[in-house]
């Protein structure tokens, strides 16, 4: 045999002929484990039942986008970073806040016999504390009265960005408030960000922050912008019957980037009426971070629905939601006006005119 494949005539007959056996059982061999083994963008669950491989990749791609999305949140607090992955949410406590000054701005309107106050701040700030780092957290950079370093850490926390720490005592129990510092670059973060909801579409922390960034850069289309992105969103997360929908956050940011920043009530509404139909169907099944979401997406579809005149409508949404959320102030607020309104414009009917 060594002296037949010796020869280069016979070497190369010997090549064509496995190639020719490999073009024969190929397709019978090839093709079943190349379905087994596909790894796709959206999650197959069935794939990922089927083949110990996919589900392999599936969980380092899934875990490369959480820690993209992890990288993003050390350019929003000034390079600094923590050890512990609870505290890597503050991004979206901030955009809660943010948007709900945003609604606040934009129920100001000339119609509105009172103003309604959607003031989430506090609600995020005890948030923000239950998950702030406090003394005895595992900072990348400790404080000085955990840091074994002397004058070594001394000099890191004068030439990196540091949390502020302080500890007050008040009726005998001491409170510690943790002040970080004001963001620098934000922007910088939107690469990791795009990256992570490459990798895993269903990222929606992702999303929303990258939409966030992109609405607040100095630039005029930023607007137009941040809805390109997040109609990419929506469509790489559609409301499926049957399945548990938790992505209301994209929903919410999508309607209010229409309502506020674009001023389009109409698409604000188109977008944000059969999420929140969903939320209610789904409502107990959801986490506290979704439910908080949904709560948003009810406010903003009510004041989408009373700049477009729907003031029934408005009432309705405003009703459904607080049945939802008894205790939510604002809702209530909006409540109250719609019928206020309601009221005024059927007097307005009934009153002859002069």
């Amino acid at each position: 045999m060594a002296g037949f494949c010796s020869k280069p005539l016979h070497r190369w007959g010997l090549l064509v002929l496995g190639l020719l056996i490999l073009t024969l059982v190929s397709p019978a061999i090839v093709e079943p484990v190349r379905r087994m083994t596909q790894v796709t963008l959206i999650p197959d669950e069935q794939a990922d039942r089927a083949s110990g491989l996919v589900r392999l990749f599936r969980g380092l791609q899934l875990s490369m986008a959480d820690i993209f999305y992890n990288r993003s949140t050390i350019y929003m607090h000034s390079g600094i970073r923590y050890d512990k992955l609870q505290e890597e949410d503050i991004l979206s406590e901030d955009i809660n806040a943010q948007h709900q000054r945003d609604t606040n701005a934009a129920a100001a309107d000339t119609t509105a016999s009172a103003a309604a106050e959607p003031a989430d701040d506090h609600e995020h700030e005890d948030e923000h504390a239950a998950h702030a780092p406090s003394v005895g957290d595992d900072l990348m950079i400790p404080p000085p009265q955990e840091d074994f370093r002397g004058f070594i850490g001394d000099i890191e926390r004068a030439v990196k960005p540091f949390p502020e720490i302080i500890t007050i005592t008040t009726g005998g129990q001491e409170i510690v408030i943790v002040n970080h510092p004001e963001h620098v670059k934000p922007e910088e973060a939107l690469p990791w960000l795009r990256l992570a909801t490459l990798l895993n579409p269903e990222h929606q922390q992702s999303w929303v922050g990258a939409a966030f960034l992109l609405l607040h850069q100095p630039n005029a289309d930023a607007a137009t912008r941040a809805i390109a992105l997040l109609q990419q969103a929506v469509r790489l997360n559609p409301i499926r019957e049957g399945q548990l929908f938790d992505r209301h956050s994209i929903y919410y940011l999508l309607g209010h980037t229409y309502l506020v920043d674009a001023n389009d009530p109409a698409r604000a509404l188109a977008v944000l009426e059969p999420a929140v139909e969903r939320g209610e169907k789904d409502y107990a099944l959801l986490d506290e971070v979704q439910q908080d979401w949904l709560l948003f997406a009810f406010r903003d579809a009510v004041m989408s629905s009373r700049r477009l005149g729907l003031h029934e409508k408005a009432l309705d949404l405003a009703k459904r939601g607080v049945a939802l959320c008894p205790d939510d102030e604002p809702l209530l607020q909006m409540m109250k006006r719609e019928q206020e309104t309601l009221e005024k414009l059927r007097q307005e009917r009934t009153t002859p005119q002069r």
